[in-house]
């Protein structure tokens, strides 16, 4: 229990980091000019989601990353949609601000607008939740194999 809750401080303040490094980017983009400071911040808070995961994964331990992959695809790809119609913004900006503002950094190799990166963060979404059913799936067909010999 005691290693779960030092992850889940490492989660957390990872997330904390890159959400207040990466805030004002994302809000005055295309208008600020950003630093590799903001993409260290959103890499550092995408290589802590992905070893908590496969951490996860190896230990056959809870559902939280499966949840936090489809909460996030689910956030980012209602963001691309709500980018294009004014009346769905004030419930898309939490959501972006939740879920694609922590990896905005990224943006500054790609320079898109809000839209197609939130549509592309939803795929990076998309594809952890993918290995994770994946491997899940993997293991509880190893389980009954075993349990049949």
């Amino acid at each position: 229990m005691k290693k779960w809750l030092i992850k889940k401080k490492i989660l957390v303040g990872s997330y904390v980091l890159a959400l207040g490094v990466n805030l004002l980017p994302s809000i005055s983009f295309p208008d600020f000019n950003m630093d590799l400071w903001w993409i260290d911040a959103g890499l550092f808070f995408s290589i802590v989601i992905v070893a908590l995961m496969g951490w996860h994964i190896v230990n056959s331990e809870g559902l939280w990353s499966e949840w936090l992959a489809t909460l996030g695809a689910l956030a980012s790809l209602f963001n691309g949609f709500a980018y294009t119609h004014i009346q769905l913004r004030a419930i898309a900006t939490p959501l972006y601000i939740g879920f694609v503002t922590p990896l905005f950094g990224f943006n500054k190799f790609l320079e898109w607008r809000y839209g197609k990166f939130s549509n592309l963060m939803a795929i990076g979404y998309v594809l952890l939740l993918m290995i994770r059913l994946i491997v899940r799936r993997k293991r509880e067909k190893q389980a009954v194999e075993s349990d049949s010999c």
